[in-house]
């Protein structure tokens, strides 16, 4: 398990954010532009598309895409110049990171201890067992058992070295660091950061199910943001309202495989080591933070509805905020 911090996460994002901020000077800007102003690209494994409708100019959308580059190289677990890559395949205990690689763990840190363990941040032995991407069979029990225990085992900490910078330390050799349930949360709210530095007024960033607003729509009404169907029917089966919010969902039914009529999907059960069983098919989560809303769904779809309710309630009591779920059920 990973040291405990001692911080609230709304101290921990606060402080990230003047880290990540320091590296975006204001611009002027032309006022001399087009909208809607969009631009997509293929990274953290799945199409992103950034979208300004009021504010900011074309030069906006082409610094946050290069900065959407930057953070799939530098989350990435299969790159392996990224930090993450780096800790993961280290020959030493300790590995140089920077602040921002930091400030993500920290925070992915308190969301575990927030979730009791829901949302697990070592559980990369476990998803490199299962590779659900690849894998077409269940692997076997003991196999779970094994991977399962190096997950459970594993334990770290995030050292701030000062002018030397950061540091992951893992006090475990099994330690290894799963991203993939709030990377593209952290990056959405670094890239609303980029825009609103910039002026942008109206904007919708989405990375692949993780979607961010800023402001509202251009007729004054908040985004609406629709919740597919995870039965793969045309229509969607709610639709979420938004205003300077972000709404994530974490789904069993988009990476999967089937083996004799059983689905074996990504989201893993810390506790178990299988997928999890909670009954639901997916989990959208809606809030200020993107990060938090994509740690939270994870959290919730591995707790099922009772508890991840409670969970939610317990979050915004303890940080003052009106973070909200919807839970699909089986």
């Amino acid at each position: 398990m990973n040291e405990k911090k001692g911080k609230s996460i709304t101290a921990v994002l606060a402080s990230v954010a003047l880290v990540a901020g320091a590296f975006f000077a204001e611009k002027t800007f032309s006022e001399k532009n087009t909208y809607p102003m969009t631009a997509d690209a293929f990274f953290l494994d799945t199409y992103c598309t950034m979208t300004i409708y009021k504010g900011g100019d074309s030069e906006t959308l082409e610094i946050a895409k290069e900065e959407l580059k930057r953070y799939d190289a530098l989350f990435s677990t299969e790159n392996p110049k990224s930090d993450i890559y780096r800790i993961n395949s280290r020959t030493s205990d300790t590995v140089e990171i920077s602040a921002e690689t930091a400030g993500m763990l920290e925070m992915a840190m308190e969301m575990q201890e927030i979730s009791d363990g829901a949302l697990w941040p070592a559980i990369r032995p476990l998803t490199q067992l299962w590779d659900i991407k690849n894998r077409k069979t269940k692997p076997g029990d003991d196999e779970v058992s094994e991977a399962l225990k190096r997950s459970q085992d594993a334990s770290w900490k995030i050292e701030d070295l000062g002018s030397d910078g950061w540091c992951f330390k893992a006090l475990n050799p099994d330690t290894k660091i799963e991203d993939g349930a709030f990377a593209k949360g952290y990056i959405a709210d670094r890239l609303k950061e980029i825009f609103l530095e910039r002026g942008v007024k109206s904007a919708i960033i989405d990375l692949g199910g993780n979607v961010h607003t800023i402001g509202k729509n251009t007729d004054g009404t908040p985004f609406r943001i629709g919740i597919k169907d995870p039965k793969g029917n045309e229509a969607y089966v709610s639709i979420v309202e938004a205003e300077d919010e972000s709404v994530v969902t974490a789904g069993s039914y988009e990476r999967y495989f089937e083996e004799n009529g059983i689905r074996y999907h990504h989201i893993l059960d810390p506790a178990t080591g299988y997928p999890a069983d909670s009954g639901l098919i997916s989990v959208t989560i809606k809030g200020q933070s993107s990060f938090v809303c994509d740690a939270l769904a994870t959290a919730c779809f591995v707790l099922g509805e009772e508890k991840g309710n409670s969970l939610i309630a317990e979050f915004n009591n303890e940080n003052g905020t009106h973070y909200e779920g919807i839970f699909i059920k089986e």
